[in-house]
């Protein structure tokens, strides 16, 4: 968030100001003599004063489609009247004109980070690898659909390159690990040594609780390591990237102070480029998130907000003042990465800039489209066997033909699923047996070859084509570079079986019919057209359902 412009927020129209800083007396909860907020009541320490946003400016209180429009308006509410949603401008599919050469692009879209590398849009850290990485995209935005599907979007949620979403792999998304580096300042005598503590503490507590926000909404997993912390250490110590499963490293810089709140280069669209430093590069680039002075050592609000901005970037989301024409160059988009539609434009967004159009300052927590925006994108739709048809004598997970309980465990970037199947009788000990099943359908167990090379397929169990006694598995490719396919399965053989479908899309799967069968929703956020798919005879079937444009299906 480099270039974030601090703003203070005075409550009851007074004009008053006051100072809580590093430097003065530790606080908590229970300091002060007053209930109120500010210097007399509790929490002195970093108090901040934040605007309260009105409902009607909360996308939870607008009308999300045509269909919602009538039910909205007839509800009366005693504060103002909700505001009309803000429409974001259409973005071609492709640019027109000719591309910029390599050094205009830089000097168009890039400025120098003290720190080291370029900087784009204030807060997304690029070093030369990626900046050839975002240099490639925009040169292939002349000559392809940025979208990937053809057709008009708004600027969106999330980043899209060569018609795959920027999104963590199936394995890494569960594996965000972290620690702490550098802290200023490093201790060379008691008072410095409490002041790194302190603020070594601060980023800890920022961190954790921004990193279980984005983890309650999406299905991601950030996991501290601490006992690689090395906040007094100039060089990092023992928290470095690439080493004892550290995935990135939060830390302080002296090249990000002023009006820098914090930038990061751990975006998800070059998650394998080689140039990262890991077991075999073990001095490759590392990545980080760096947080500014001012959000430190000055206010544990913009801390919190800082923290939650950054992580977004990381978990995929890009700015979301971008998807309005903006007239201040500094609101003005210069990452010319394609970017797809998740939600609605969303003014209490975490991920937009407080000075920017549209946007409503000081949003210290996720909003409800931050939260939607999330699900959508890394929520892996499940099923439970108990939704299958009465005549199924599959009572629980099962896949090996005889009806027995099991699992089946899917190996990102691999040609294979693993089968286990419970053997054990009642009061002996739990036992499995286990085999492997390759995806393309080759005989045996010696599974070769990749059949999800970006680790992005969206494995669900449903009853689709095979017996009546084990299940079958959907591995759904969001988007149009990625096949979507059927692994039919009846227990000893398996096949798999192309669908052919380009779709960006949650499955919802459930016995809907008066079978035994299953039928999938692809359910598409926003007003794009939804589509039920049919397993019945040997043939796939489609039938175009209207779900709401912008809901959490609970099936």
């Amino acid at each position: 968030m480099s270039g974030m412009r601090a703003r203070v927020v005075l409550c009851l129209t007074v004009s008053v100001l006051f100072a809580c800083t590093d430097d003065g007396p530790s606080a908590d909860d229970d300091v002060g003599d007053g209930d109120g907020l500010g210097p007399n009541g509790p929490g002195c320490e970093d108090w901040q004063g934040f605007a309260a946003v009105a409902n009607g400016a909360r996308p939870e209180f607008q009308a999300v489609s045509a269909r919602d429009e009538q039910s909205i308006a007839e509800v009366r509410f005693t504060a103002e009247a909700p505001l009309p949603p803000i429409v974001p401008a259409q973005q071609p599919t492709t640019r027109s004109g000719a591309p910029l050469d390599r050094s205009t692009f830089i000097e168009t879209y890039a400025k120098p980070f003290a720190g080291g590398g370029w900087l784009f849009e204030s807060d997304l850290w690029a070093n030369e690898q990626q900046l050839d990485t975002i240099y490639e995209a925009y040169l292939a935005s002349f000559e392809s659909p940025a979208t990937g599907e053809g057709g008009v979007h708004p600027a969106a949620a999330v980043w899209n390159l060569d018609g795959v979403d920027g999104t963590w792999s199936a394995d890494r998304k569960l594996t965000l690990t972290w620690c702490v580096g550098r802290v200023f300042p490093k201790p060379s005598d008691p008072q410095e040594e409490l002041l790194n503590q302190q603020r070594y503490h601060r980023i800890v507590q920022s961190m954790e609780k921004a990193t279980r926000a984005w983890e309650r909404v999406a299905d991601v997993n950030f996991v501290h390591l601490r006992e690689f912390d090395s906040p007094t250490s100039t060089t990092s110590g023992a928290c470095q990237p690439g080493h004892d499963g550290i995935f990135f490293r939060v830390r302080m810089d002296p090249g990000c102070r002023g009006s820098c709140m914090g930038v990061t280069n751990a975006w998800p669209i070059d998650e394998y480029a080689d140039f990262w430093a890991g077991p075999t590069n073990p001095d490759g680039s590392a990545r980080e998130l760096i947080l500014g002075w001012v959000p430190v050592t000055e206010s544990k609000k913009q801390l919190e907000i800082t923290t939650l901005h950054e992580l977004g970037h990381i978990v995929g989301l890009p700015h979301e003042h971008e998807r309005l024409e903006q007239d201040d160059p500094f609101c003005q988009p210069n990452t010319p990465v394609p970017l797809r539609d998740l939600t609605p434009f969303d003014p209490t967004s975490v991920m937009g800039y407080d000075d920017c159009f549209g946007i409503i300052p000081n949003q210290p927590q996720l909003s409800a489209y931050d939260r939607l925006g999330g699900y959508f994108q890394y929520t892996w739709r499940g099923r439970r066997a108990s939704m299958m048809g009465q005549a199924s004598s599959v009572a629980n997970l099962a896949y090996d033909g005889t009806g027995r309980t099991g699992m089946m465990w899917y190996v990102p970037r691999s040609n294979a699923l693993e089968q286990w199947t419970s053997v054990g009788a009642p009061g002996e000990a739990i036992e499995f047996t286990t085999r492997r099943r390759c995806l393309d359908g080759s005989p045996g167990e010696q599974c070769s070859g990749s059949f999800d090379e970006d680790g992005r397929w969206r494995p669900v169990p449903l009853f689709a084509r095979g017996s009546n006694e084990d299940l079958d598995v959907l591995l759904l490719g969001p988007g149009p570079a990625l096949a979507d396919t059927l692994f039919v399965n009846d227990g000893s053989t398996a096949a798999p079986l192309d669908l052919d479908r380009s779709e960006y899309a949650i499955p919802i799967v459930g016995s809907f019919g008066a079978g035994i069968d299953d039928q999938v929703i692809l359910y598409r956020p926003g007003p794009e057209e939804d589509v039920l798919l049919s397993f019945d005879g040997g043939e796939v079937t489609s039938t175009v359902v209207e779900a709401p444009d912008y809901a959490m299906p609970l099936a």
